[in-house]
């Protein structure tokens, strides 16, 4: 079986990214399956909590850290969130344009 190994402040974002889904993201998957959308301010709170654009640099809204793991996180905790209440999940990666 493959090693994953992850430091503790990856599992402080794990830790924080499943409570910021379980808050804000499950409880509206529902409604925005049936309106074809997600909202707009779904976004907007990933990105306050710092759970968009991880890997940029700080002057592009990320946390400048190219370590693959934060987004490895964030797609097995989508994906974990989604299966719960029977949904696909769509991981949106943001890139850098410079």
């Amino acid at each position: 079986m493959l090693q994953r190994a992850f430091t503790e402040e990856q599992q402080m974002f794990r830790d924080a990214y499943r409570k910021f889904l379980a808050a804000e993201i499950v409880p509206h998957m529902e409604g925005w399956r049936e309106a074809g959308i997600v909202d707009r301010a779904a976004f907007r709170k990933a990105g306050e909590q710092g759970f968009l654009m991880v890997w940029p640099d700080e002057k592009h809204g990320g946390m400048g850290d190219p370590d693959f793991r934060f987004e490895q996180i964030i797609i097995e905790e989508t994906n974990y969130s989604a299966r719960a209440t029977g949904s696909i999940p769509c991981t949106v990666a943001w890139w850098d344009p410079t």
